[in-house]
């Protein structure tokens, strides 16, 4: 064990063909007596890498999580992985800054796992930063799965995030500008997932705080609104975002019903990402309906518009 508290090792499984596995361990750093830097609402992404985006086997758009960081030190919090699997997330930070990350899924079986770093800045702000490792096997023939169901192979993905602040009186969230009159001041783009451009591409909205003694935040749609856009900023997980839009078809029973959600993260102390993924049901083969369709992950971001 190194003097920051953290221990490397080797299992092997003997029963079968010897199998080897890395371990990383890292020791609580904190406790409620000598707590660490900035405790808090903590808001993270997991980004694909170049090699990665766009490949159609391999879940498009953003996993994420949202966590509470103790003043013992202590991390709970929750999550989802780009094709839509929830996890949760039990661990501590060590004294190096060093958080394990662990979840496995069922029934079609994969993890997620990595040791990002939570790297404390001003106060009270820290960022997170590292790598997390994301695998899924092929289904089981028993189990049907509608997404992803090949499964894929081990992918390293980018680790940004960092603590999430309450929205300060009269501001509005993710450093949006508060426009008078609800004017538009955002935009949620949609990519990959199998999309078109002329099916779903640029959507706007305003996020608005009208009351300057407040952290109210008002949503605008615009009047005309063809693809049933909503969009909601619940209380908890903070800095989540989640909603729905339809991809419009001159057939009724080929109108898809997408559900979209994401969590806003500051990755600086200038800068904030804010992103997720949006489950798209392909158009049916013959023999398919909407409801038995193949399923594509793609990305949804939240920006300011220009």
């Amino acid at each position: 064990m190194t003097s920051a508290g953290e221990m490397t090792a080797d299992l092997t499984d003997l029963q079968t063909v010897p199998l080897t596995a890395s371990c990383t361990g890292v020791r609580l750093g904190y406790s409620a007596a000598d707590n660490p830097p900035n405790p808090g609402d903590y808001t993270m992404l997991f980004d694909l890498r170049d090699p990665q985006v766009g490949v159609l086997r391999i879940p498009q758009g953003n996993g994420f999580a949202t966590m509470v960081l103790a003043k013992d030190g202590k991390i709970t919090g929750v999550g989802r992985t780009a094709d839509g699997n929830a996890f949760t997330l039990a661990t501590i930070l060590g004294a190096d800054g060093k958080m394990p990350v662990f979840a496995s899924f069922t029934p079609i079986l994969g993890t997620l796992h990595g040791v990002p770093s939570l790297v404390p800045d001003i106060a009270p702000n820290s960022y997170i930063n590292g790598t997390v490792t994301w695998n899924k096997v092929a289904a089981p023939s028993p189990v049907r799965s509608l997404l992803y169901h090949e499964g894929f192979s081990p992918i390293t993905m980018d680790v940004l995030g960092g603590r999430y602040l309450p929205v300060e009186n009269g501001a509005v969230v993710r450093g949006l500008v508060n426009n008078a009159n609800k004017a538009i001041n955002a935009r949620l783009e949609f990519s990959e997932g199998g999309l078109l451009t002329s099916e779903l591409d640029t959507l706007v909205l305003s996020i608005t705080n009208p009351t300057p003694t407040k952290a109210t935040q008002v949503i605008g749609l615009p009047t005309n609104n063809p693809n049933k856009l909503t969009f909601v900023l619940p209380a908890k997980p903070a800095g989540s975002f989640n909603v729905k839009v339809d991809i419009l078809n001159s057939r009724k029973d080929l109108v898809r019903n997408l559900t979209y959600q994401g969590v806003m993260a500051k990755v600086s102390p200038t800068e904030w990402r804010a992103a997720g993924f949006v489950l798209v049901p392909q158009l049916p083969q013959p023999g398919q309906t909407i409801k038995t369709s193949t399923v594509l992950s793609g990305q949804v971001v939240l920006e300011p518009t220009p």
